[in-house]
């Protein structure tokens, strides 16, 4: 590639130092052209830089680069600004105030060259870098640059075209949810036909952040952040457009922050295309604040009588020169006030439209704000309930009573999570605890009242039984043994048949048949707890006789005979001697055995036969056994 290598320096107003650093700042701008004849064209750069955020300042100078498209030799030109101007944000209402920390500076360059007609015509160029690093629409904002361009084909120069110019630069700043409605349209010296469009803003010197030549056209356009696109820059309802005939941009944004955004009028002459106009700009969507708001609450309720003190939360204060008040009594004109907080007694029930008007410097600014007041007295709310026990049913009744309207609407809300609508509910509580209950009515007028208890839930007793349950021979007893956590409760046992004591806690069973015995826990608070035990009923005696027995006087193991559980009848105890000679014997089933003499005479060491016979006394089963005993010394 060939450079002409030739700099242009123009005199400027103000000379600054150029700074080749990294910048933040850049946030707009065009090119626009002239032709003044003889091939000779005026150019005209606007730049846009924010002025608050933003370093380091506009360039002075800026470095353009021209080029042929033909051969894409280009030449390099050095322009200072000619104005360097701060634009103040404005309002697009008087009543609206633009929050302050928003400023933005334009720079305008303009410089001179002749053009000789160049098959494929040229391309101007400028770049900078960097965008705003707070921009949402883009990727990698802060190092994003920008690409100011503008073309003149060869059917521009042979007619000694000019471009067309927009007429005004838009708002900078816009208010989130405010229609904008804005004239982006631009004027045609030539009176050439003018079509608008969204399009995408060129990104630029992002290696080179204030390149001496621009880099070889086509020129890449910045990269949205989905689901932004070009023709998509911001959040809107209605979204962000251009009339296509008469340039007009409407929008209505709904998202806070910075948006680049990219408007192209297209040039034609007899329906010929002559070429693009590309103006690329920062949206600062902003929450705006009214001069002043009239607040008081949309619905007011006094429930307790017919006198209102009524709230004003309007703001700001210091911007509100008065108020004025109406009670919206119909009929008559004293129902008025022009304090801040008035009071108001009201002569009868009813629903009445509440007025305030706060009074703003700009009359025009002035804010109403309207409510309801519901005047219908004496609301009364109440609720009894009782205490209780875990998982027992606690019944809730609402007491409440209203004057001048029905209650129609209960909200219970129980303290473990649960809640009800219903007027008068139970409810059950798995834990103990104190539970704080809360009741809200409200009338078919609008009244309301709330109510707060605390309700108390006891622990029930936890009662343990061993054994659970237990089998004895009949005739046999049991001991019933149980434990309880809480100290000082009451015992009841049900049935009473067969029990020592129906009153304590471990009573011993003597039961004829199987019995379920049933315990009832009261604890000192009330609480109630209920378990059961089985004791099964044998009837087959059981009958174990030793082997062996010791009968020397001592005590221990002296006499020998049956150890029998149950009842039995007929008994027939023998002992024979090893001859066979019958040496005791006993029909008695608890006598206490033979202890090992014979006719007073103690019996020598050694083995003897028994015989033990018996029936069952409820079933009348026989029971024998035979078997041999050694007596010992």
């Amino acid at each position: 590639m060939k450079s002409m290598n030739k700099k242009f320096f123009l005199l400027s107003i103000i000379s600054l130092i150029s700074f080749s650093s990294f910048a933040t700042h850049i946030i707009g701008g065009d090119i626009t052209y002239k032709c003044l004849g003889n091939n000779l064209y005026q150019f005209t750069v606007k730049i846009y830089r924010d002025c608050y955020n933003g370093v380091p300042p506009l360039d002075s100078p800026a470095h353009f680069t021209i080029y042929k498209n033909l051969d894409n030799t280009y030449e390099t030109l050095d322009a200072f600004f000619t104005t360097d101007t701060i634009i103040p944000p404005v309002s697009p209402s008087p009543c609206l105030t633009v929050p302050p920390e928003i400023c933005v500076e334009e720079g305008t360059y303009i410089f001179y060259k002749t053009l000789l007609p160049s098959p494929g015509g040229y391309t101007i160029a400028y770049q900078r870098c960097c965008r705003n690093g707070s921009i949402l629409n883009i990727t990698s904002p802060g190092a994003t640059g920008a690409t100011y361009t503008c073309e003149i084909n060869d059917a521009c120069l042979s007619l000694c075209n000019n471009s067309a110019y927009f007429k005004n630069y838009p708002p900078i700043v816009i208010c989130a949810n405010q229609p904008l409605v804005f004239d982006h349209s631009a004027i045609d010296p030539d009176g050439d036909e003018l079509v608008y469009e969204l399009c995408q803003p060129f990104s630029g010197a992002e290696v080179d952040n204030q390149p001496i030549v621009a880099s070889l056209p086509p020129y890449t356009g910045v990269s949205y952040v989905s689901p932004y696109t070009y023709s998509n820059p911001m959040d809107g309802s209605p979204p962000l457009a251009i009339d296509p005939v008469t340039g007009l941009l409407t929008i209505i944004p709904t998202q806070l922050g910075q948006f680049v955004v990219g408007i192209c009028v297209n040039e034609f002459r007899n329906g010929v295309f002559l070429g693009r106009h590309l103006r690329d700009f920062q949206f600062n969507v902003v929450d705006c604040h009214p001069s002043v708001v009239a607040a008081i609450p949309s619905l007011l309720n006094n429930c307790s009588g017919f006198s209102f003190s009524f709230q004003n939360n309007s703001y700001p204060v210091s911007n509100i020169t008065g108020y004025h008040w109406d009670f919206g009594v119909a009929g008559i004109n004293s129902d008025t006030a022009n304090v801040e907080f008035p009071t108001y007694t009201y002569s009868d029930t009813g629903i009445y439209t509440l007025t305030l008007i706060v009074y703003s410097p700009i009359p025009l600014c002035n804010d109403t704000g309207t409510a309801q007041v519901y005047v219908y007295p004496n609301l009364t709310g109440g609720f009894i309930s009782t205490d209780g026990c875990r998982n027992d049913i606690i019944n809730f009744q609402d007491t409440s009573v209203s004057t001048y309207a029905d209650i129609n609407d209960w909200l219970w809300t129980f303290g473990d999570g649960d809640s009800s609508t219903i007027q008068n509910p139970t409810h059950s509580y798995p834990n103990s605890g104190i539970y704080n209950i809360k009741l809200i009515i409200q009338t078919e007028k609008g009244c309301s009242d709330t109510i707060n208890h605390v309700v108390t839930i006891y622990s029930s007793p936890i009662l343990l039984t061993s054994p659970k349950d237990t089998t004895i021979i009949f005739g046999t007893s049991t001991n019933i043994l149980c434990t309880v956590d809480i100290i000082g409760c009451t015992f009841s046992w049900y049935p009473v048949d067969g029990l020592s004591d129906t009153t304590v806690l471990n009573p011993v069973a003597t039961p004829t048949v199987t019995t379920t015995y049933y315990i009832t826990v009261i604890s000192p608070d009330g609480c109630k707890t209920i378990d059961s035990i089985i004791v099964r009923v044998n009837f087959i005696p059981n009958v174990n006789i030793p082997t062996a027995f010791s009968p020397n006087n001592d005590g221990v193991n002296d006499f020998f005979h049956p150890l029998i559980k149950g009842v039995v009848e007929n008994v027939d105890f023998r002992i024979y001697n090893r001859w066979g000679e019958l040496i005791y014997q006993s029909t008695d089933a608890f006598a206490p055995g033979w202890n090992g003499t014979y006719k007073g005479v103690p019996q020598e060491i050694g083995v003897y036969v028994f015989v033990f016979n018996c029936k069952a006394a409820v079933t009348g089963t026989p029971h024998n056994f035979k078997g041999n005993v050694t007596l010992l010394r």
